[in-house]
């Protein structure tokens, strides 16, 4: 029994760690976009700088 709830705390643990690290690589991905759109010129000002702040606040 201790074996078998030992098996599933570790699945858990995977999950969230595979969250975490989805959650990262998206971040990055936004910052990325911001980049590109800032290099582009697409962007406005404003709007860079509210996508900023929502990335800092997370």
């Amino acid at each position: 029994m201790v074996g078998l709830y030992h098996c599933t705390w570790r699945r858990a643990r995977l999950r969230i760690q595979a969250g975490r690290d989805i959650q990262r690589h998206h971040r990055r991905r936004v910052v990325v976009r911001l980049v590109d759109e800032r290099r582009n010129g697409i962007a406005r000002r404003t709007a860079q700088t509210g996508a900023e702040q929502a990335i800092n606040n997370q």
